[in-house]
């Protein structure tokens, strides 16, 4: 059960949002376990986005959060999957992106409760 939130300063139209959120389905296969079936993704562009007091004109911040264990492997996967994309559908520079990484335990779906042991 991954989602991925992206806040980039690109204003983008609903067929490059559709295209993203296409990627992002694809890209979340690097992770074991985890699919596009599953996964939920919010996309929220036009934002204000500063990195060392410059506003940056195409600059992304992207949060992936994800229920149970991930290998090293798997993240760096993901990762470089998530900055070609970025770079490639967006024009993001890579110095002007950030992505962030968050494990969960607990997690709520389709109105149930998923406890893992910690």
């Amino acid at each position: 059960m991954p989602y991925i939130h992206l806040k980039t300063a690109v204003s983008l139209d609903t067929a490059q949002k559709e295209d993203l959120k296409a990627a992002f389905g694809q890209a979340i296969g690097l992770m074991a376990g985890k699919s596009e079936a599953v996964l939920m993704v919010c996309i929220e562009d036009g934002a204000d986005l500063w990195l060392g007091g410059k506003k940056l004109e195409k600059g992304c911040y992207a949060a992936v959060e994800y229920l149970g264990a991930a290998t090293d492997a798997d993240l760096d996967a993901l990762n470089a999957e998530l900055f070609r994309l970025l770079e490639e559908k967006l024009g993001a520079d890579p110095t002007g992106v950030y992505i962030t990484y968050k494990q969960q335990r607990d997690w709520g779906a389709a109105g149930h409760s998923i406890h893992l042991p910690g």
